[in-house]
């Protein structure tokens, strides 16, 4: 199976990526009408500064996350790991709130019946 997919597993944070949109196309998410937000951030203890700015250069150098400045910002905090790793935690409730939720679909068909085609029927 490693052999077969290669890249597609990762094993090291340095290593996460985004999917090439050639491969699979961008996720459309529908929204209700609503206003954008911008709130305020939860303050960071200043003795984990230091840590944080580690933690938000390593997310934005793997593609996680991106530098913004503008509405809809979400608030986010950090939480201790067991190992003293901060843990980044992003309050996406907001953004949640305006999502139009459309889980109900049924699979596309279209995408695996082929696999189906030559499978002979007693």
């Amino acid at each position: 199976m490693l052999i077969k997919h290669g890249k597609a597993f990762s094993f090291a944070p340095k290593d996460i990526g985004c999917v090439d949109a050639t491969i699979v196309s961008p996720m459309v998410i529908f929204t209700i009408p609503h206003m954008p937000w911008d709130l305020k951030p939860i303050p960071v203890p200043k003795a984990l500064l230091p840590k944080l700015i580690e933690l938000l250069k390593e997310k934005i150098d793997m593609g996680i996350s991106e530098p913004l400045i503008g509405t809809y910002l979400n608030r986010w905090f950090t939480m201790s790991k067991k190992s003293r790793a901060l843990r980044f935690i992003q309050d996406m409730q907001p953004a949640n709130m305006m999502t139009i939720r459309n889980m109900g679909l049924g699979p596309m068909v279209d995408e695996f019946v082929e696999a189906f085609a030559e499978i002979e029927r007693s």
